[in-house]
This record gives C-alpha cells, structure tokens and sequence, in this order.
C-alpha cells in the first residue's frame, strides 16, 4: 500500500523547515523528507554559507527556524572592508563612512532599506555613473546566484535590508537534527534521512509519488503526494539520481560557472585581530571584478583563534589545489598587509580539495551564468513548486525565504480550494442522504 501526504517538501540543510512549519500552523497536513547526507561530504559550515541573515521583515517562523537549533554570533550591523577603511552600516559612524566615500543619500537608503522603487531609480542604477552608483551594485552583488564579473542589469531587482541588524549562526551538525525533532513536534511527518529515487508522473503535467528508501534499508517503497515543493538544485537533483533529474528538470541541468568556497585561518592575537569585526566583506578595488580575492568573507568561529574566509572562484577550478590555494594565499597576503600582521595561515583546506568531486558533490551555493540563468527553461509540472538558486534572486537565508513565502501563498490558495470543494461534496452527499432517507420514511409511511 502507497503512504501519501497532500503536501511533500523534500528538503536539505534545513531548508525547507520553515515552510513546513509555517503551512502546519495553517492545519495543512505535510511531510518532510530530508536527503543532506545523499549530496556529498560538506561540513555544518559549508552549508551555513557566507551571507549571515538580516532579520527585518522575517516572519516569527523564519525567526524560529534561524534560531532553534543555534546560537547567535552576532546581532549588529553588517560592515563592508574596502581600500579606503571600512563602512559600517549601522553605528555611529556610518554616516561618516557614508561621506567619507562620497556614496550619494539616495543610493545609500537604497542599501541601508529596502531598494529602489520607482522606475527612475532603475534607470539611474543601470544607465548611471558607475563612480555614483557602485556602493548598491556591489551589495546587490554580494548575495548574487550570478556570475559576473563586476555589476549587471539583473542585479538592480532583489535588494535587502543593510541596514537592520544583520546576525551569523553558530552551527553544527546536532543542530539539524535538533530543527527535524522541533518539527516532527509540530506534527510535520519527518523522514529523515531518505534516498529518492525515482518519481511517477501521471499523465503529462502531474507527478504522483516518489521511489524512496530509508536509511540503512534494501527495500524501497512509493510515497504519494498532490503536491510537491523542491528545495534542491537541479545538480543536487541529478546527484540523488539521473533518472529522478530527467524526469523532473527535461530540458536539463543548469550548470554553475562559478561558486562559493570556504576555507578556514588561524590569526594569532593581535590589536588588529581583535578589532575585527564577527564578519565582514573585504574589496580590494571596487572597479576591478568582484570574484576571487577581490572579494572575500572573513567570519569569526567559537573559536577567537580562527576565521572562516569565504571567496568565489570559477567552478572548473573548485577542485585543483594548486589554484585554490593560490587565491586563498593572495587573500592572506592582503590580509596582512592590510592588517600589519605576518603570521596568517591557513588552518583547514576547503573540502573540495582535501576530497574528491564525487564525495563533495555540487556546490552548495552555485553562481550562474547571468543569460542561462534568465533563459533556463522551468519545469511545467503542475503540482511542483522549485525553491532553489534556479528560481530564486539570490543566495542565503534571506532570498530562500522570499522564495519560499510564494511556495507557502500557492500552498495555501490551492488547499483552501481542495478543502472548499470537499466541503461541498460532503454537503451534496449530506443533502442527498437527507433525501433518500425522507424518500425511505414516506414509503415506510
């Protein structure tokens, strides 16, 4: 026999956590399958990724979701490193920094808020001077899925806060199996972990169950659904199965040029070290492309002695050592300069190149091609809803949520249709018992 649920999220990473709760709160049954430890070798920090989160405008579930099974690091404002010294953007100071860099008001409350509106403000970022203007791009840029080597058209729709408090989690592995029991408490159905092998369609529109099989298991079984929302990418798709991938994503797999990558530094005591702030993004030259180490995340950990560094490097290359160990060099090296200190070293490799591409699997936070990634055909399926770098306008936690609350709108329109309709057939049936039993009493009369 087939076990169904109306609703399925197949999740990663806790990504679809808060959606499930959220669509449990409104009494809609779901259940959540998790596939993290089907997508390659990674660590907690790997799949926390470099963006931190900005708390205006998070719902109480996202705020929850983000906070229950880790701790806080931070809770200030997010401060940017730049040639000139830095900007901070929340403080006493960043209306001197402000000035400082000649950052004219109206780009600046575009960062600090919520971005342009009007259709004259896009126009002057686009067509603008880039001397004006660059401060909005580059924050734009900073949670960009696209590769690209300085700022595009693309990048003007899809702005966050910078000015509200901007916080970094602590997290650990415990902490998703701590976030999977605060949902099944909820009442989400939780099966985690699962393989998912395979999905039925039926007919040309609709898709019907998934081919799954639990943890530590031979056998696999049929879970049914009437809807579906995918939290995975289309390369993570293809890494849980290529027949699961064809069915899903016909037209084939985005493939990223471009990724982030973590690799972690000790810093021994110093004035500047302790200076630092919990996170901040370091340019080198704003004019110059924003990829490599011009541009790069320096994180503290639990730890004071060491730092997470965060850059992005073209994807053909995550994997040779030689060349990613060559960017995180030259990122030590303007470290040190920058902070007079000599005696930065590299404390942990990234995990793509102390494993194979087969044990990491895809990037966890994939850039795209700016015009493939406008021009990548989706899914049609109609009872499918992709949350993924694909179909979102960024990356971290920030622009999933976004994309999720539509996931949660369609969610709820169509299942406070399903229950209308049930509700009526059940008073048809009612009204038609009433009858034949009315019928029944006159002829027994």
């Amino acid at each position: 026999m087939i076990e169904s649920h109306p609703v399925v999220i197949v999740s990663a990473f806790g990504r679809g956590h808060a959606l499930a709760h959220e669509l449990r709160l409104q009494d809609i049954p779901v259940a959540l399958l998790d596939v993290s430890p089907s997508l390659g070798e990674s660590s907690a920090d790997d799949e926390e990724g470099p963006f931190g989160f900005f708390s205006q405008g998070l719902s109480a579930t996202e705020s929850q979701r983000l906070l229950e099974e880790s701790p806080l690091l931070q809770n200030q404002g997010f401060a940017w490193m730049l040639s000139r010294g830095p900007i901070e953007m929340r403080g006493a100071l960043a209306s001197l920094h402000r000035e400082s860099y000649a950052i004219p008001e109206r780009v600046w409350d575009w960062v600090y808020g919520e971005g342009p509106g009007a259709v004259k403000d896009h126009q002057y970022l686009l067509n603008g001077d880039f001397t004006e203007t660059w401060f909005y791009h580059l924050s734009r840029a900073f949670h960009s899925n696209h590769w690209s080597p300085n700022y595009r058209a693309g990048l003007v729709e899809g702005s966050l806060p910078f000015g509200s408090d901007f916080m970094l989690r602590s997290v650990h592995r415990a902490g998703l199996a701590k976030s999977l029991e605060a949902l099944a408490q909820a009442g989400v159905v939780v099966k985690a972990p699962v393989e998912i092998l395979d999905v039925a369609r039926e007919g040309s529109t609709q898709l019907k169950s998934l081919e799954v099989r639990r943890a530590g298991s031979d056998s696999t079984e049929l879970l049914g659904f009437e809807t579906v929302v995918w939290f995975l990418s289309g390369e993570e798709t293809e890494r849980l199965s290529p027949k699961l991938q064809e069915k899903l994503f016909p037209a084939g797999v985005l493939r990223p040029k471009g990724s982030w990558v973590r690799a972690r530094l000790k810093l021994p005591a110093s004035p500047p070290r302790e200076s630092l702030p919990l996170q901040s993004v370091w340019v080198r030259d704003t004019d110059l492309p924003w990829t490599h180490d011009n541009l790069f995340v320096v994180a503290r950990t639990p730890n004071a002695e060491l730092f997470d560094l965060w850059l992005r490097l073209p994807e053909s290359f995550r994997f040779q050592k030689d060349y990613v160990n060559g960017q995180i060099q030259a990122c030590m090296e303007a470290l040190e300069a920058r902070m007079g200190v000599s005696d930065i070293a590299l404390y942990e490799e990234p995990v793509a190149i102390r494993k194979t591409s087969v044990e990491v699997g895809p990037a966890r936070f994939p850039l795209y091609d700016e015009k493939e990634w406008q021009d990548y055909p989706q899914p049609k399926w109609r009872n499918f809803d992709w949350v993924a770098p694909e179909t979102s306008l960024g990356l971290g936690w920030n622009f999933l949520f976004l994309r999720a609350r539509r996931s949660a709108a369609d969610v709820k329109a169509w299942w406070k249709l399903r229950e209308d309709e049930r509700l009526k057939r059940e008073l048809k049936a009612q009204a038609l018992a009433a009858k034949a039993a009315a019928r029944e009493n006159d002829r027994m009369e």
